[in-house]
Formats: C-alpha cells, structure tokens, sequence
C-alpha cells in the first residue's frame, strides 16, 4: 500500500511541537509583543527545532517493515496519489487536522489520525470522516500486512469507527 503520514501545523511565525508535553504538543510563543529579541528568538526556535512526533516516525518504521511505501509530509498534495493518509493528532493544531481531514474526505481518501489526543478525544476527528486508533499506532501498525479494504472493515464494525488494539491478533 502506498501510505502517507501526513502531519500538518498550523501557519504561525513560532514553533508548534506535536511530540511535546507528553505528545499531546506546545506553542512555543517566546513574547507577544513586536520587540527585536522576541521575534528572533520565535524565528530561531522555530527554524532551528524541528522534528515529528516520535511515535509517527516508529509507525513509519513498521510500514516500512511491512513492505509499505511510506512517505512523509507537512503539506497536503492532492496530485499525489496515496491509498491511505495517517496523521498524528495534537492540541495545538487539531483545528488544522480537521480542516485537512475535511478536504481529504472530500476527495474519497481514507483517513486515520493516531496520538494522545485523537485517543483521549475522537470526536473532532469521526465528526470530520476520519477513523481513529486509540493507543499506541505503532503497535496496532506493527507487522501491518493489511490491505485498504481491511481499514474499512474494521471501521465498519468497530465502535464509531474507532479501531481497537483488542481487534488485532498476535503471535
């Protein structure tokens, strides 16, 4: 399967960390105000820290594994085709998830947000179209030698399409 994981910020002049304060993520927003130093100190932090939450990059890896194409993107490109679109959720730019999510159901594709906070508050996320899995996404996606048809089964008889670790078999 051709897979992207698709993590998309928010347009802001200060760095947002979605793998912060327990991957639930944070704002670094160093002053409000327009003073020299604190403009660039946002523009430093910004440009200089910058890494995606871990627990995406471990998904990756077992995609990979998997025998999965796997990419990695901040921006959304519908010209590029995918079969389906992983993305981690956050508090700081759920608003923006959701806005992508929306587009991406729009065009037919299969959505599935992972984190902490898709796990501790789903609603947003079905509300828009996506499927959710609660815990750890690396666990569920470990060994991952499903099909697309396969996610849409299990979001069928899943619990508001809400994908379950318990659903899954193990060795």
């Amino acid at each position: 399967m051709k897979i992207l994981l698709l993590d998309v910020y928010p347009n802001k002049p200060y760095r947002i960390s979605k793998d912060q304060n327990g991957s639930y993520g944070t704002a670094n927003n160093y002053g409000y105000g327009k003073s020299l130093v604190s403009r660039l100190l946002r523009s430093f932090v910004k440009k200089s820290i910058d890494f995606p939450p871990l627990y995406i990059v471990q998904t990756a890896g077992e995609l990979t594994n998997a025998g999965h194409s796997v990419s990695y993107e901040k921006n959304l490109n519908l010209n590029e085709k995918y079969d389906l679109y992983i993305m981690p959720s956050s508090i700081v730019c759920h608003e923006t998830e959701i806005e992508i999510i929306q587009t991406l159901i729009k065009n037919h594709k299969d959505v599935i947000v992972v984190g902490p906070f898709a796990t501790t508050y789903p609603e947003p996320y079905l509300k828009a179209g996506a499927k959710v899995i609660k815990g750890e996404p690396e666990m569920f996606f470990h060994k991952f030698d499903k099909d697309i048809e396969y996610i849409s089964f299990i979001a069928a008889v899943g619990v508001n399409s809400i994908l379950f670790h318990s659903e899954l078999v193990f060795p």
